[in-house]
């Protein structure tokens, strides 16, 4: 927990449902599952996050609890408030977007406590609020789901996690996986990214922190025990080839050894 922050934190539930729904079944399949909903979400590991950020004092989920009834139990183990939000129509969805920003935007005014505000939520919708409760001088947090979320809603937060990090770093009891796990996946794929099939290619070191960034949104060398992107580069030599020329640094995958 971070000492002397206190977190507010606003669940787009259905957003985040669905999302996770057809990460797990396709796409298009939660639009074929109405009514009742089955139990995909991990609850948990997304409470467990925000109470790493500070003292939750504002926590509130919104959906029309009739589709979602299955997850109140676990939402109120963790206390959170789940506000109902009818759908009226075939606009049902914006309704609870509406009530999110208010509330918001009203507990950042009247909470003065208040240091961090957490969306959760995949929707780009809500980066003007964030842009908002930062003219508040709140910290802005979002989580997503990967292959749902805008690139660019990371970037209108201050932080953000993609929701499968987080249910990965509570199977691991809250732990990071490490160099050897966590940040070789992330390099690999970075670089691999980077080269767009040339795999010859030396790519610069700034070149490569952009694609971490585009795969991890809170990608910092920090994470992983370095002060800068270099060093963790070198610390896998394994897979990674590094050099400098007049300063400039360059990395680039290392080709498989041909069998003898």
């Amino acid at each position: 927990m971070t000492k002397g922050h206190q977190v507010a934190a606003y669940w787009d539930f259905e957003n985040m449902h669905a999302s996770v729904l057809e990460a797990k079944q396709g796409e298009g399949s939660y639009a074929q599952s109405r009514g009742t909903q089955p139990a995909v979400l991990d609850v948990g590991a997304i409470c467990r996050h925000l109470e790493s950020l500070g003292t939750v004092v504002v926590h509130r989920a919104f959906a029309d609890w009739r589709s979602f009834g299955v997850y109140r139990p676990a939402l109120l183990n963790h206390r959170v408030d789940c506000v109902q939000v009818f759908a009226p129509g075939s606009n049902g969805k914006n309704s609870a977007d509406i009530r999110m920003v208010i509330d918001a935007l009203r507990d950042s005014a009247m909470i003065s406590s208040i240091t961090d505000v957490v969306i959760i939520s995949c929707d780009i919708d809500f980066a003007p609020l964030a842009t908002q409760l930062k003219r508040q001088s709140k910290r802005v947090h979002g989580i997503g789901v990967r292959g749902s979320t805008s690139r660019f809603w990371p970037k209108a937060c201050d932080g953000f996690r993609f929701y499968r990090d987080l249910v990965e770093s509570a199977k691991n009891g809250g732990r990071q996986q490490g160099p050897s796990v966590e940040a070789r996946t992330l390099l690999i794929r970075a670089l691999q990214a980077a080269a767009r099939g040339q795999e010859d290619f030396w790519l610069r070191a700034s070149v490569i922190g952009i694609a971490l960034r585009e795969i991890d949104a809170e990608f910092r060398p920090q994470r992983f025990g370095h002060r800068t992107l270099t060093p963790l580069l070198k610390s896998f030599p394994d897979i990674i080839e590094v050099r400098n020329d007049d300063g400039q640094v360059t990395a680039r995958l290392r080709r498989p050894q041909a069998a003898a």
